[in-house]
C-alpha cells in the first residue's frame, strides 16, 4: 500500500469500483481525494488512507480501500457497471461479482496496467464478469456475459456457474 501512496495527491480524482456488502452488487464511486494521510489506519479488512468528495457532492468521506477494490486515476473511464447500462428488465446482478460492460480489451487493460493498487489477486481477477451490449449501450440479455478470465480457478458459486454453463 506504500506504492499506492505515492501515487495519491490531494485534489486528485478517482474512480472506485467495488461490490456492495448490502446489495452484493457492483458500484462505481467518481471522487475528488482531499487529503491523504501520512500514516494509513488499518480499519479491520480495509485500511484508511485519507478523506474524499463524492462526485458532485460536498459532504467529506473517509476513504477506506479493501484488498479487492478496483482504484483507477480519473473519471469517466469507458467502463460501466452492469447497473449503469440500458437493460428492458434486468437492473443489476446481486452476485458478489464485479459486473463491468465496455469493451472487453479495455477493461483488460485497466485491470492489468491502470489499478492504482497493483496487479489484483487471482481471486479479484476471477470475479470479473463481463456483460454484452450492442452499439447502443443496452444489455443483450442474462445470459451474454462471460469471464474476462476464465482460466482461473475458484471456488466462487458464481463464477463456477458461469464456467458450467460456457462449457456446455
Amino acid at each position: 500500500m506504500e506504492q499506492l501512496l505515492s501515487k495519491l495527491k490531494a485534489g486528485q480524482k478517482l474512480t472506485i469500483f467495488s461490490i456492495s456488502e448490502m446489495m452484493a452488487h457492483t458500484q462505481r464511486t467518481e471522487l475528488t481525494l482531499v487529503c491523504v494521510l501520512a500514516t494509513p489506519e488499518q480499519r479491520g479488512r480495509s485500511l484508511r488512507i485519507g478523506t474524499y468528495k463524492q462526485r458532485g457532492k460536498r459532504k467529506l468521506y473517509h476513504l477506506d480501500v479493501k484488498h479487492d477494490h478496483l482504484l483507477f486515476d480519473g473519471w469517466d473511464l469507458p467502463i460501466k457497471t452492469d447497473s449503469e447500462i440500458q437493460s428492458d428488465s434486468i437492473s443489476f446482478e446481486g452476485n458478489a461479482c464485479y459486473n463491468l460492460a465496455g469493451d472487453r480489451e479495455t477493461i483488460k487493460d485497466y485491470i492489468e496496467n491502470r489499478l492504482l493498487t497493483g496487479a489484483p489477486s487471482d481471486d479479484v481477477k476471477a470475479k470479473i464478469i463481463i456483460v454484452e451490449t450492442d452499439s447502443d449501450g443496452w444489455r443483450l440479455g442474462r445470459d451474454t456475459t462471460s469471464l474476462l478470465y476464465p482460466d482461473i480457478e475458484t471456488g466462487h458459486a458464481v463464477v463456477n456457474r458461469l464456467k458450467d454453463r460456457d462449457a456446455a
